[in-house]
């Protein structure tokens, strides 16, 4: 039904229900979501950053699934980048979403 909704409308209802079960991803951690300009997503506490130190984003576990997961409702055209991350020292890992 999300694919016949406009996408900034079924943008913000699926991010809303990624919200409500982030328990089975982040763990212990928490998620978050901002609409402005885009869609970005944050995780702090995620489990795989929080348990290495690295120079570069580790995190393409998260950043693949929600490339997918958003791919499969609402078009094959998203994409998603992590721009900071816990394993590289910044305050939480963030991932912009375009789609």
């Amino acid at each position: 039904m999300l694919r016949f909704l406009p996408r900034p409308f079924a943008a913000r209802i699926l991010v809303s229900a990624i919200a409500r079960h982030a328990w089975t991803f982040a763990g212990g951690g928490t998620f978050d979501y901002r609409f402005a300009p885009g869609l970005v997503l944050t995780l702090r506490g995620a489990p795989i950053a929080r348990s290495i130190g690295t120079s570069c984003p580790a995190c393409s576990y998260y950043a693949s699934t929600f490339e997918h997961v958003f791919a499969v409702m609402l078009g094959p055209q998203t994409q998603v980048s992590e721009f900071t991350c816990e394993a590289c020292g910044d305050d939480a890992c963030r991932f912009t979403i375009s789609c």
